[in-house]
């Protein structure tokens, strides 16, 4: 294997925008391609590797037409053959670019090469992370993830977390033709620093308290842009948007008291309800709560705040045959949320079905067991189970 390193534009030395780095990372990506003769290398066995900033949110594989280099190349293909990407930063200073990443959009003819994000649990860009990875496979495009338990931002350059993240690395390499042999390079043993853990919760605390304060300037940019659309238009507005799913804190109530070790997450240990609950409010199980999944914690202890943040909870990911509605509940006179699986041909049809009503446990809500649905559905497929509605 030849291994090279790329060097780039950095916005806080240089000043480009992301957009720029990401063009550094395709030129390096050429010029390998166009000397691969000359260096012996297999020009379609290319793959990206970084940590951190070195390659934003894995930027390699969101390519538009418009990232390349004056008088480059452009009949080169920039695109790696795979992409892994170590505790990438979220760049939350560059819209365009972050507009690009979630949006999922690739340039005509383009697909995505296969990915893998790696990051640990305790990071504080794991909820962004998460939520990235959710949605690209809701996109069906080839991303996986690699999370480590417990571990923090940079966790992969110490032992034991190097062995773990090269061994896994190899076998995503091998799967894909890129290693024909078992791998001999014998690794190094470094012991990570015992300060390195709280240096890194207090420089990612300050990453957290400029994340919130961006957010909190584009919540009310957006609400200074709505409200001179709705006087020009002469129309109220009821409120200004809700900025709280792009703000993480590292102090969220009432839980906060329950984290004994102040990292801003609730782990297994510090949890003080039932252990089901965990597990079904640790949505990326991950085996700690955070940014969302703590905001949701948070406001199941809360009792005396009801209505439709509580009790409709929409899922974070579609599978067939289901949608999800509301009802208004007379008795609490707030909506509430529900999910229903139509097996195939339902709709079509003119015969009546028999229903299955799931009632989830305490302190669940309607989409917390939402992938029986996929058990019900392979079931009817497989003529083990009648066609059936399934209520959740």
């Amino acid at each position: 294997m030849v291994v090279g390193q790329a060097d780039y534009r950095e916005k806080s030395k240089d000043g480009p925008t992301s957009t720029k780095c990401v063009e550094d990372i395709f030129s390096a990506i050429r010029w390998l391609r166009a000397h691969a003769k000359e260096l012996g290398i297999d020009p379609v066995k290319i793959a990206v590797a970084g940590g951190s900033g070195s390659i934003h949110l894995p930027a390699a594989v969101f390519q538009l037409d418009d990232i390349r280099a004056s008088g480059e190349d452009a009949s080169i293909d920039p695109l790696p053959g795979a992409v892994f990407s170590f505790h990438p930063d979220p760049d939350v200073l560059d819209n365009a670019m972050m507009d690009r990443l979630q949006n999922g959009k690739l340039a005509p003819g383009q697909k995505m090469p296969p990915t893998v994000l790696y990051w640990g649990s305790r990071d504080a860009v794991a909820p962004f992370l998460a939520e990235f990875v959710s949605k690209s496979r809701l996109l069906n495009l080839p991303i996986d993830r690699y999370v480590s338990d417990g571990g923090v931002h940079g966790f992969y350059k110490f032992t034991p977390g190097l062995e773990a993240t090269v061994a896994h690395m190899d076998e995503q390499l091998s799967k894909l033709g890129f290693l024909l042999n078992e791998p001999k390079a014998e690794l190094p043993h470094k012991a990570m620093p015992s300060d390195y853990e709280q240096r890194i919760i207090t420089t990612q605390q300050k990453w957290l308290e400029r994340h919130n304060q961006l957010a909190e300037q584009q919540g009310e940019a957006e609400a200074g842009r709505s409200n001179k659309k709705t006087e020009s238009s002469s129309q109220k507005i009821s409120a200004a948007p809700d900025v709280s799913a792009s703000k993480l804190t590292i102090n969220l109530a009432p839980s906060r008291s329950w984290d004994a070790n102040q990292d801003g997450k609730i782990s297994k240990d510090e949890f003080k309800a039932p252990a089901q609950l965990f597990q079904n409010m640790d949505t990326d199980g991950d085996g700690f709560l955070i940014g969302k999944e703590l905001a949701k914690l948070d406001s199941k202890l809360n009792l005396d705040k009801t209505g439709d943040t509580t009790w409709v909870v929409p899922p974070e990911t579609s599978y067939h045959g289901v949608s999800h509605h509301t009802y208004l509940s007379k008795s609490m006179q707030t909506k509430v949320g529900y999910n229903i699986y139509l097996p195939d041909g339902y709709e079509k049809s003119e015969k009546r079905y028999p229903v299955i009503y799931h009632l989830h446990g305490s302190g669940g809500n309607e989409s917390v067991q939402i992938d029986l649905s996929a058990v019900y559905h392979k079931a009817i497929e497989q003529k083990n189970c009648l066609p059936s509605l399934l209520s959740l």
